[in-house]
């Protein structure tokens, strides 16, 4: 039987970028909600901690790995002091449409390896970033790899709505119009909001706020830029209205979101 060739056109790129990875003591880990815009990797070498999501509780614990999905709302909570690996990543489609979502895995010989690795070069920097980067990267790629296909989500496939998406993204700034967005997809605008609702499961000033907020969520946590830049950076007139928004499609105001680290 002939066997099938791959060439370099054909392999799929996660497209991983890593936003933070540390290796602390916790003493205080009590929050009522830790969502955010990204992908975690949790894992202990300590007990003491836990997250809850729905009616289940996960235990952070010495072996196991927490895969935690954007955007999914959990709390957390500890009995005591602890020592706290985790990593902060975006990753490409169709990973970041997955739904709220926590995988537990055992760790296994390889993810140990490449942890320890990690965890050594945290404690002793290495000369170059690329040292750290390429086994945080390699155990980011394993973890997803174990997300079961029936998690994930696939996007938008019209074409229409895949250029309005792509103009939301690169024109955030600016005041973005149903019209505008209509013209774009040479739709009349009822057509277009009944395609772009079906498509995405929002109408098209919905996905604009949700997009805001997602930048504005990266602006916060990983830049030193006020409240006051972040909202103008994310395309809102002010920081009220912003703060509205914000609070409204994340249950958290955007000063209190700034203190979660973890």
């Amino acid at each position: 039987m002939k066997k099938k060739q791959f060439e370099g056109k054909d392999y799929y790129n996660p497209n991983i970028r890593i936003l933070l990875c540390r290796q602390e003591v916790i003493e205080h880990w009590k929050y009522l909600n830790l969502s955010a815009p990204f992908w975690r990797i949790y894992t202990n070498t300590s007990k003491g901690a836990s997250i809850t999501y729905g009616k289940n509780q996960y235990l952070l614990e010495p072996g196991k790995f927490l895969l935690i999905s954007p955007d999914t709302e959990f709390s957390s909570g500890n009995d005591n002091p602890f020592e706290h690996f985790y990593i902060h990543f975006q990753a490409g489609e169709p990973y970041d449409f997955c739904p709220g979502k926590i995988y537990s895995f055992d760790i296994s010989v390889e993810e140990r390896k490449l942890l320890n690795m990690i965890i050594g070069y945290l404690k002793e920097p290495p000369e170059s970033i690329r040292t750290i980067s390429m086994p945080l990267l390699a155990l980011c790629y394993t973890l997803l790899a174990r997300v079961p296909q029936s998690d994930l989500v696939e996007s938008w496939n019209d074409r229409r709505v895949i250029e309005v998406v792509n103009f939301i993204e690169k024109n955030m700034q600016q005041k973005i119009s149903n019209e505008t967005l209509a013209e774009i997809s040479g739709m009349s605008q009822n057509a277009f909001a009944r395609l772009f609702k079906e498509q995405t499961g929002m109408s098209p000033q919905n996905f604009l706020a949700h997009k805001r907020v997602t930048k504005a969520c990266m602006l916060l946590r990983y830049s030193k830029h006020s409240i006051e830049d972040v909202a103008e950076m994310s395309g809102f007139c002010d920081r009220y209205y912003f703060t509205r928004v914000f609070t409204n499609l994340r249950n958290i105001s955007p000063a209190a979101f700034r203190k979660l680290n973890h």
